[in-house]
């Protein structure tokens, strides 16, 4: 399963290089065509490392793709906080 594919990747980040996971757990989050769990997925990189661009990058473009405008400033303002 994804999801569980993606928790493994985050709890290996001391085994590998730490970006390469992060950035594995950011392409896999694409797999899943659910924006706001790919969100998720990249505010948890996010919060293992504030200065990933390619986190930061990928929530722009993933929260322009959600319809509905309040889930969308909700997930954009957890990100930021």
């Amino acid at each position: 399963m994804l999801v569980d594919f993606i928790k493994e990747l985050f709890a290996g980040l001391s085994k590998k290089g730490r970006l390469e996971s992060l950035n594995e757990a950011i392409d896999f989050s694409e797999k899943s065509q659910d924006y706001i769990e790919m969100m998720h997925y990249c505010n948890r990189v996010l919060q293992l490392d504030p200065c990933n661009h390619v986190a930061i990058e990928k929530i722009l473009n993933y929260s322009s793709k959600i319809e509905d405008p309040q889930e969308e400033l909700f997930l954009l303002d957890e990100v930021v906080s």
